[in-house]
């Protein structure tokens, strides 16, 4: 077997692992790499579990929204968050904008559970009176959301209404409209009334 390259592999188990190399035909030996254990997460066979026992919502604009949660199981102490951000042994979260936000309950060995809340708005913001002239007035202008122009064409209250979330997230991020900047209030007026709904009012 001259015009083939010879290749012997030697496993040696040792402490329960395999620790292999390979040899060629010039008995150069190349180890391999030894088995890595990978440490584990804290069991969990009783994860806590948490619910909203109440929301309270917020002006458009504004950070005035609750949440109330309430965990349970688990072992040991619990303690919340919002987003993942600074865990607190307090179930009442204050001072939140209109959003929807994931309650993270951990207790004290680290094992966790989530539930998803939303904020509302107690304003009750016009698609005819309030978002559509925004949009009329920066959107829906000559070369850009009109016919002939960008998509989506947005020169009816209906092309609006089809299109309220990727408006919200086009106008909250500020590449929408192009080559100006809506005032804070009139993206509130649009991500508050998105948010509620998008309703047709």
């Amino acid at each position: 077997m001259e015009s083939k390259r010879l290749l012997l592999i030697i496993c040696l188990l040792l402490s329960g692992l395999y620790a292999c190399s390979n040899q060629n035909q010039e008995d150069d030996v190349v180890p391999s790499q030894p088995d890595i254990a990978i440490p584990q997460g804290p069991s969990c066979p009783n994860s806590p579990s948490v619910i909203v026992k109440s929301t309270q919502n917020t002006e458009c604009g504004q950070s005035q929204g609750k949440l109330v949660v309430e965990g349970s199981g688990g072992q040991g102490s619990l303690t919340y968050s919002i987003n993942g951000q600074n865990f607190q042994t307090d179930t009442v979260f204050a001072g939140l904008a209109d959003d929807t936000y994931t309650v993270i309950v951990k207790d004290s060995i680290g094992c966790t559970n989530t539930v998803n809340a939303s904020i509302g708005t107690n304003s009750d913001v016009s698609l005819i009176t309030d978002v559509e002239p925004i949009i009329r007035t920066n959107c829906a202008i000559s070369q850009c959301h009109v016919s002939g122009g960008r998509s989506p064409n947005l020169t009816t209250k209906a092309s609006i209404l089809n299109n309220a979330a990727s408006i919200k997230s086009e106008v909250v991020s500020g590449s929408m409209p192009r080559g100006s900047t809506l005032s804070k209030s009139e993206i509130d007026q649009i991500r508050c009334w998105v948010n509620d709904g998008a309703k047709d009012n």
